[in-house]
């Protein structure tokens, strides 16, 4: 399958210390997954009624590419859709089913998608 490839920058801010290495860790981990070939589901524990509140920032134009961003901005009901299906709700997974994601599901609905847009162009 042919895909087009996008750039996408995180920026975490208002981490303590202990968030930093603990992110860091969880990041070598999922680089030395990719390095080896290997799948697995990552799990990072967010505290959020405690100490870990970060302002997050993601940068990408991949979605106005995808055309999943209406003119005024907001995500449309597309973009929507495909994202329900990055959560792993019916399938078992080793940490709470709502909270791991797969971009499988995703590619495979972009991909019929595609080809349903070739399709009926030819």
């Amino acid at each position: 399958m042919s895909e087009h490839k996008y750039n996408l920058t995180v920026n975490f801010q208002g981490l303590t210390d202990a968030q930093v290495i603990a992110l860091a860790d969880f990041f070598d981990a999922w680089d030395s997954n990719i390095i080896f070939g290997r799948s697995r589901y990552m799990a990072f524990y967010v505290d959020g009624d405690g100490n870990f509140r970060p302002k997050i920032e993601m940068s990408h134009s991949s979605m106005e590419d995808m055309g999943l961003v209406e003119e005024n901005g907001r995500t449309n009901e597309l973009f929507r859709d495909l994202k329900r299906l990055a959560t792993k709700e019916n399938r078992p997974v080793p940490v709470d089913g709502r909270n791991a994601f797969d971009f499988d599901p995703i590619a495979w609905e972009i991909q019929k998608l595609r080809e349903k847009k070739l399709k009926n162009t030819q």
